[in-house]
């Protein structure tokens, strides 16, 4: 299946930041509990990492030692002694590392079913424990580009004749603000969800509904 790429770190280091938004949105999550979770699973990683350099240095010692052999019988027992005991402990540490691995696996599975409840960080933007802003949120209309532009005016020449001119700070004219209200005259309106559901779907009846709820 698709697996999800979580940034355990950025998590880890804005849990309360994070807290906050889990709480204002009514979630049951933790992020302080993900934090430990990851700073464990991280730890466990480094261990087995661990292990894995140690086996690769005895790999490595212990070629050392086959090359580097002698005749002599105090030299050749030293060396065989040693060579046992790395020997069992590679034969250890391959063992740690393949029960670490599989630890590993089941700490991330639970890291991740951990950080999945979390729910995305509200945009700054939006009102908290205001129904009405939210709704005059949800609702926003949006600016034309002629809020606040530069108009064009008429003007007429000492013939007669009418041209258009663009209005700007210079040469005596004086530059035309459209003002708010006269913008709003010409936003363009989203309907919300309940206009959506009632009149554009035709999905929601609201008017039927409230008869039979009383």
């Amino acid at each position: 299946g698709l697996k999800m790429n979580w940034n355990y770190g950025w998590i880890a280091a804005n849990a309360p930041k994070i807290q906050e938004n889990i709480t204002l949105r009514g979630s049951d999550a933790n992020a302080f509990e993900v934090k430990s979770l990851y700073e464990d699973f991280l730890n466990s990683k480094k261990r087995c990492e661990s292990m894995r350099q140690e086996r690769r240095n005895i790999s490595k010692e212990m070629s050392k030692m086959k090359n580097t052999s002698t005749d002599q019988d105090t030299t050749t027992t030293t060396t065989t002694t040693t060579r046992l005991k790395m020997i069992e402990r590679a034969k250890y540490l391959k063992t740690a590392i393949h029960d670490g691995e599989e630890d590993l696996a089941k700490k991330e599975l639970i890291l991740e079913n951990k950080a999945s409840r979390i729910p995305n960080m509200t945009s700054p933007k939006t009102p908290l424990n205001d129904k009405e802003k939210v709704i005059t949120l949800l609702n926003a209309l949006e600016e034309r580009d002629c809020y606040n532009s530069t108009t064009t005016t008429t003007t007429s020449s000492d013939d007669g004749s009418t041209k258009n001119k663009k209005n700007t700070n210079q040469n005596n004219m004086t530059t035309t603000t459209m003002t708010k209200e006269t913008a709003a005259s010409q936003r363009h309106h989203h309907p919300d969800h309940v206009q959506i559901g009632s009149e554009s779907l035709k999905i929601l009846d609201f008017a039927s509904s409230s008869k039979v709820a009383g």
